[in-house]
């Protein structure tokens, strides 16, 4: 299928996808989209992509959300549409994510697949007094988030059987990366973004923090970067990015939400999977039980992982590093977060336990640390 996007004007207004109005776009926000959004874009949308019915209602936004998500049916079956209106992802930018996403799908990688329009384009844009709204249709992930079931997995799965899977699903869909044609791909790189995002979303108060976070990107950025450990990643690997079927035996975990993947060590998914199961560690009091359980977990996830892709021990090493390219992806959303809400730039508890991980140099995110605390896990109290 040839990936394509293409513009839908009202009226006289015109758009150049690689160059939206920075001016303007950066003070569009979510509740100004959606005034005028439900009534004249979705309908459009709605029709280009032959949904059963116009979705009235999309889901609330939450901490990170970048775009307007509604819920849909296509053919009886249910979908999301995603509406974003970022200055940061033009239609080209998005066309990007959706070839890489459909190459993975073809690739037999569990991954929730973009839908082409009736004219048969993966991303459709749409402008609305000369505000551009790039629209692209996904199925749905088939069956349930971990946290709504409480953690419970699928009858007869047990918890090494998740590690595995959990390994099993980024080493495919790394492997796939591997073989995607550079030439396509037109996706930020993790570290220049970072790098260039400090000057704005730290508060000129915390020089110290910043020159530490810039030692990391620096740090991670002097690495060698070779077709075997360097490609697109996903970046944003959580419970909230994956869910599982529990009417199929094996724990079938489906990965959805490319909308932050660029180019960025193979390495960094790992460490955002790590991060995402440490959740499975707050029960336990002690350093040493949060330790013996995370080198349990981690062999598990690696044990799945390199039936897909090699990992050698030298890469395996930079795991600390990659955790605090962790700490700084949290640390920058957190101010970001603060911004978009109009509040005060001061750091709450998560941002500053973050920090504090940083400025003391502190490995594997201070889990194993008495700066640590199991009743409010990577918070400062």
């Amino acid at each position: 299928m040839k990936i394509l996007f293409r513009e839908w004007c009202i009226g006289n207004s015109t758009f150049d996808i690689m160059t939206p109005d920075p001016n303007y776009s950066k003070a569009l926000n979510r509740r100004q989209v959606l005034k005028f959004c439900p009534d004249q874009a979705i309908p459009v949308f709605s029709r280009l992509f032959a949904l059963d019915s116009t979705p009235e209602s999309p889901l609330k936004s939450y901490s990170g959300c970048q775009n307007i998500i509604y819920p849909c049916f296509r053919k009886s079956k249910p979908h999301f549409l995603r509406i974003s209106f970022r200055p940061d992802r033009t239609p080209e930018i998005i066309a990007s994510e959706t070839a890489f996403v459909h190459f993975l799908a073809e690739g037999g990688a569990a991954v929730a697949r973009p839908i082409a329009s009736e004219e048969g384009n993966f991303v459709e844009t749409f402008v609305v007094k000369d505000v551009p709204l790039t629209a692209v249709l996904f199925t749905e992930a088939p069956g349930d988030f971990l946290y709504r079931r409480k953690f419970q997995l699928p009858k007869g799965t047990e918890l090494r059987d998740f590690f595995i899977r959990q390994g099993e699903l980024t080493g495919r869909f790394h492997a796939l990366s591997e073989q995607y044609p550079a030439e396509r791909v037109r996706r930020f790189d993790w570290l220049t973004r970072h790098r260039d995002s400090l000057e704005w979303v730290l508060p000129t108060t915390h020089a110290d923090i910043k020159a530490r976070l810039l030692e990391i990107i620096d740090r991670i950025a002097g690495l060698p970067r070779t077709g075997r450990n360097f490609g697109i990643c996903h970046n944003d690997i959580n419970i909230g990015n994956f869910t599982i079927d529990y009417e199929l035996p094996g724990c079938s975990i489906t990965l959805f939400d490319f909308d932050d993947c660029g180019w960025n060590y193979f390495m960094y998914d790992v460490a955002c999977i790590w991060e995402c199961n440490t959740g499975w560690t707050f029960h336990i009091d002690s350093s040493q039980g949060r330790r013996d359980a995370m080198e349990r977990i981690t062999g598990r996830l690696l044990e799945g992982y390199t039936r897909y892709r090699s990992l050698p021990d030298s890469e395996i090493a930079l795991l600390p590093l990659f955790l605090k390219a962790c700490h700084i992806e949290n640390i920058l959303e957190g101010y970001r977060e603060l911004h978009k809400l109009g509040r005060r730039i001061e750091p709450d508890a998560a941002i500053r336990y973050h920090e504090a991980c940083l400025s003391r140099d502190l490995e594997y995110m201070a889990l194993f640390d008495e700066l640590f605390d199991p009743a409010h896990p990577f918070e400062m109290r």
